[in-house]
């Protein structure tokens, strides 16, 4: 049994079962994970408040025959909860399981904590994951305007080819100002 204290961030949380939940973390030290977070949905469970999408946590984290969430004390996020949602699935899309970054948490970490949740820290991130959109030109006509980043296809795009492709509000990231 191995345990860990680290920091993290809410990610995503599922339901599991009747009063159990899979919780999705970024971590300081593991980088993303997926733990079971046993009677979370329960009304008197010590976890709930805490394991919300967008609060920064501390965390005990036991890994035993399944990576376990066990205590969290909590952040909330002072963001527009719609632009934090959509910042969180877009972490959870472009963020590899099991791949620490000290350098990404510390930038995610100072994101969610100004709520500088604009087109500007997307594209730092995706720098900072390797996919730099600075020398990056557009997937359908080459073209080196680029202004947004499919998720799907994992491709950077310019306005005129992200039109054509008619893509969905939750399948297109703005990454520069049009």
């Amino acid at each position: 049994m191995i345990e860990h204290y680290t920091k993290g961030i809410v990610l995503r949380r599922v339901p599991r079962g009747e009063l159990d939940g899979t919780v999705t973390i970024y971590t300081e030290e593991l980088g993303k994970i997926s733990a079971f977070a046993r009677s979370i949905r329960k009304t008197t469970s010590k976890l709930s408040g805490h394991m919300v999408p967008g609060n920064i946590i501390k965390t005990r984290i036991i890994e035993k025959n399944q990576t376990q969430a066990i205590d969290a004390l909590s952040d909330k996020a002072a963001c527009d909860p719609e632009d934090l949602v959509k910042f969180l699935e877009f972490l959870d899309q472009v963020i590899p399981y099991g791949e620490p970054n000290v350098s990404l948490w510390h930038v995610i970490e100072g994101v969610i904590e100004n709520c500088r949740l604009d087109a500007e820290t997307y594209g730092y991130i995706l720098g900072v994951l390797g996919f730099g959109p600075d020398a990056a030109s557009c997937g359908g006509c080459n073209s080196g305007e680029i202004a947004y980043f499919s998720l799907p296809d994992i491709m950077f795009l310019c306005t005129q080819c992200s039109k054509k492709l008619n893509l969905g509000a939750d399948e297109l990231i703005l990454i520069k100002k049009e």
